[in-house]
């Protein structure tokens, strides 16, 4: 009877922690990137997020081309973009989703970024 009823709580136990167990959605296709340079007048902020995106897979290096590309053999590659870029990714909830903690988690992001969700900051990481 003992060993009747370990089976059955061992059971009961693994089911329960199936049932918690935290979903991995990936995050990584569909993201809209533009490289720069952007306008620093406040009139014209707008336009930045309008014209063409390209749809990039992350992790993603933006210089993966321009820096490939040399004036001559002997000179240095000094034509690589080296400044801002915004990423965006629209994503729907889940109703299943309601009252249920969110995480996102972003592996890689380098150097100075922002988070902003629902146009919101969320965070920031700036280097020294």
């Amino acid at each position: 009877m003992n060993f009747k009823a370990v089976i059955i709580l061992t059971f009961l136990t693994i089911m329960a922690s199936i049932a918690t167990a935290r979903e991995v959605i990936a995050f990584n296709q569909d993201w809209a990137f533009k490289k720069g340079p952007f306008t620093t007048d406040v009139l014209q902020y707008g336009n930045v997020f309008s014209g063409s995106w390209q749809v990039v897979s992350v992790p993603h290096t933006w210089n993966a081309k321009d820096m490939q590309v040399r004036n001559d053999r002997f000179t240095s590659n000094e034509k690589f973009y080296v400044g801002e870029a915004y990423y965006r990714k629209t994503i729907t909830p889940e109703e299943s989703w309601r009252g249920k903690r969110i995480f996102i988690k972003f592996e890689g992001v380098n150097t100075n970024s922002e988070v902003y969700i629902n146009n919101s900051p969320l965070s920031s990481k700036k280097e020294t």
